[in-house]
Parts: structure tokens; C-alpha cells; sequence
């Protein structure tokens, strides 16, 4: 049976690749949907992730009534960020994926500056507007899927980096 016991015995390596891959692909979903019907206001993809944010945790509150305590324990942990020491094969895999992540982050910065005077502007200056603007999110989605496979899952983080990219 693969219940709490089976979760907590799981290395740490496979869960934490794991977990940064399904958070990766669910935020490239999330971006493919919201930006292929034409929506061009950030704002609004922001609003859907904090809406699935409050499903989730409606959902999680209806798993700790159903769920035996014990077993809910293991969900509650895992559902809370840690800030104590992380394991050093996880730091050099997360720093590796963060640089690789920075590094694409600078190939794209001079096309980010036209990309910023809007979406007529820059394809008339010859640049995708829209694959650009998938490539720049899907940066910031490794780098989030990281940091949250990392730490553990923190609120105000995707809220964060939107304001500070402003």
C-alpha cells in the first residue's frame, strides 16, 4: 500500500525531480490554455492560478475529513514549507536547473525589451510576441517548480514574483 508510510519512505532525489516535473508541465498547461485563446492580460493567468490555489486547498480540507489523522499528517506536511537544511544533491540539481534557467532567462532579455512595448509593436519589429511570451513563462515556471520542489509550497511566492516583475 502506498499510503502516508509509502510517501514519507520515498528518496528524496526521484520525489524531488518528480515533483519539479509535474509542477513545470501543470504550469505549461495552465500557459498553453490561457494564452492560446488569445488572452493577453497576465492578469487574468494570475487570477486563475490563485483561483486553482483556493480549489486545492478546499480540496485538502475535504481530504482531512475523510483521511484517517495519520495519514492527513503526512499530507499536512508536505503542503507547508521547510526552511531547514535540503539535502546537497538536491541543492546542486536545483542550482544546475536555476542557472540553465538564468541562462535562457539572458539569451531572451534583449527580445523582452521590445516584446514590453506590446504585441503590435514587437512583431512588427520581427519578433514572435507569443512564442516569446511562452518561453519567458516557461523560465519562470522552472524556476518556481524548483524553488517550491525545494522548499515546499508558499502562498505568496507566485503572487511575489508577478509584482516584482512589474
Amino acid at each position: 500500500a502506498f499510503g502516508g508510510a509509502g510517501f514519507a519512505a520515498l528518496p528524496v532525489l526521484p520525489k524531488f525531480l518528480i515533483e519539479t516535473a509535474c509542477l513545470t508541465a501543470a504550469a505549461l498547461v495552465l500557459f498553453g490554455l490561457m494564452l492560446r485563446r488569445g488572452a493577453s492580460d497576465l492578469l487574468r493567468l494570475v487570477l486563475t492560478g490563485v483561483i486553482l490555489g483556493v480549489l486545492l486547498r478546499g480540496l485538502a480540507s475535504f481530504a482531512q475529513r475523510l483521511l484517517e489523522p495519520s495519514e492527513f499528517a503526512v499530507v499536512q506536511q508536505a503542503s507547508f514549507a521547510s526552511f531547514g537544511p535540503a539535502p546537497r544533491p538536491l541543492l546542486l540539481i536545483a542550482a544546475l536547473a536555476l542557472g540553465l534557467a538564468l541562462a535562457i532567462a539572458l539569451r531572451l532579455s534583449s527580445r523582452l525589451d521590445v516584446a514590453a512595448l506590446g504585441r503590435d509593436a514587437a512583431r512588427s519589429l520581427g519578433v514572435d510576441h507569443d512564442r516569446l511570451v511562452l518561453a519567458t513563462l516557461s523560465v519562470v515556471a522552472l524556476m518556481v517548480a524548483v524553488s517550491t520542489a525545494l522548499v515546499g509550497p508558499v502562498t505568496f511566492l507566485g503572487l511575489l514574483a508577478a509584482s516584482l516583475a512589474r
